[in-house]
Parts: C-alpha cells; structure tokens; sequence
C-alpha cells in the first residue's frame, strides 16, 4: 500500500531492499506429510528465505542478491560459486570473496562490511 501510494505520489521517492527470514517447521505440515508417506523434514515450511523488492515493489524470492555499485562485481562471484546445498563456512568463505571482489573493483572501497547469518538458530553477526 504504501509503497505504490508513494511512487505515484508528487514526490516519489526510490527505495529497494532486500528481505531475509527463517520460518521454523510447522508440526501440522510435517504430520500431513508423514501421512502421506514422504520422508521427515520434506515440505514442512520450514527454511531460509529471501526476497528482493525493486523501487517500484515487485518483489521476487531469490537465492542470493546483491545491492548498490559493488553489487554488479559481485553478482558475478555469486553466480560462479554459490550452492544451494554449501555449508555455513562455505558461505562465510563465499562472503569473503565477495568482498574481496568488491574491494578491488570499486575505486571508493569500502573498509567496513557487516554480514550475518539467519538461520533456525536465530541471527547472528559474523566475522569475517
């Protein structure tokens, strides 16, 4: 509502954003699939998403996403290396190629990067 409210206002304004979450297993889900014979775990609702929403608020579930300048270099690195079964450290790893493509691409670098994990144990920050 809002969104599309202000872009169509006499003073729009431009924002994206990227939208991350973790919903946890639903128990009613998992008790229909064991009924329906499929293995634990198989389409219970649960796991991590993220979403990216363009200025003018379509919005589209993607695997990995990146934002600003930097953003095109990277994208790059993502397309290449990204797995959707990698673990933690190869995703933390993947970071850290990713800001190392970014730090060498971009005439005004970045020093400072903050990234962080969302799973089913909640949000943490990560060091990289």
């Amino acid at each position: 509502g809002q969104l599309a409210a202000g872009i169509r206002s006499e003073s729009p304004y431009h924002v994206t954003g990227l939208f991350a979450a973790f919903d946890p297993p639903l128990p009613e889900l998992a008790t229909l699939n064991q009924r329906k014979g499929l293995p634990e775990g198989t389409g219970d609702g649960s796991g991590a998403y993220l979403w990216w929403v363009d200025y003018l608020g379509n919005m589209q579930r993607v695997p990995y996403a990146t934002e600003g300048y930097g953003g095109f270099f990277v994208m790059g690195v993502l397309d290449r290396y990204y797995r959707p079964d990698q673990t933690e450290a190869e995703s933390v790893e993947l970071m850290r190629r990713c800001i190392a493509e970014a730090q060498t691409r971009v005439v005004v670098s970045n020093a400072w990067f903050s990234v962080k994990i969302i799973d089913k144990k909640g949000i943490r920050k990560v060091t990289l």
